[in-house]
């Protein structure tokens, strides 16, 4: 399976290879991906990198677009409808309540481990309630382990310790391994229909 990944920024591309990597083989997929270095350009050039991807042999379309501020219903919709025309085999619109950071703050072990603290971290127990996630995260790194948190190192690390059973504490998170299971489970089905 090649994912095409629509993202913000680098940083969500590897988290998002991270967390795939803990539902299916590393072997089983690949990405490609573009990246808005902001969200008003991953809205405005979303439809075209699509169809990009698509040509590029993507046989699924992942857009993840951190909620912020916005109405939930409307983003979606407005990304649906840019995703819409491109033919690929599956798509999805991931939208992480309110940043990816409110994911990685899921689980305090995983934090641990990457930054060497002695005991886990006090975690907010639901992580998408949490206004500002990616300062929160920042603060609890200073605070539990006198460590400096920058997001385009940790968050990947973070995300290649987090256990998938915290990462489903997030409502936001839940559908993407489902859409992966799904799409891989579809692409053997496909595989095994055209040896007949």
């Amino acid at each position: 399976m090649i994912l095409g990944i629509i993202a913000e920024d680098l940083s969500d591309v590897a988290v998002m290879r991270k967390l795939t990597a803990k539902v299916l083989p590393e072997s089983a997929f690949s990405i490609k991906h573009f990246v808005g270095n902001g969200c008003g350009k991953l809205r405005r050039k979303c439809a075209a990198w699509a169809d990009a991807l698509r040509r590029r042999g993507c046989s699924h379309i992942v857009v993840v677009h951190d909620l912020d501020e916005a109405d939930e219903t409307e983003l979606r919709l407005l990304l649906e409808r840019a995703i819409s025309s491109v033919r690929v085999q599956g798509s999805i619109i991931v939208i992480p309540v309110r940043e990816i950071e409110a994911w990685l703050l899921s689980d305090s072990r995983a934090i641990q481990r990457v930054f060497n603290m002695q005991r886990e971290p006090r975690v907010p127990r639901n992580p998408e309630s949490v206004r500002d996630p990616k300062a929160t995260l920042e603060r609890l790194v200073w605070t539990a382990g006198k460590k400096r948190y920058v997001n385009s190192i940790h968050n990947e690390r973070i995300a290649g310790e987090a256990r998938l059973q915290s990462l489903h504490q997030c409502r936001s998170f839940r559908p993407y391994p489902d859409f992966l299971r799904r799409s891989a489970e579809s692409g053997r089905s496909g595989a095994t229909g055209d040896r007949r």
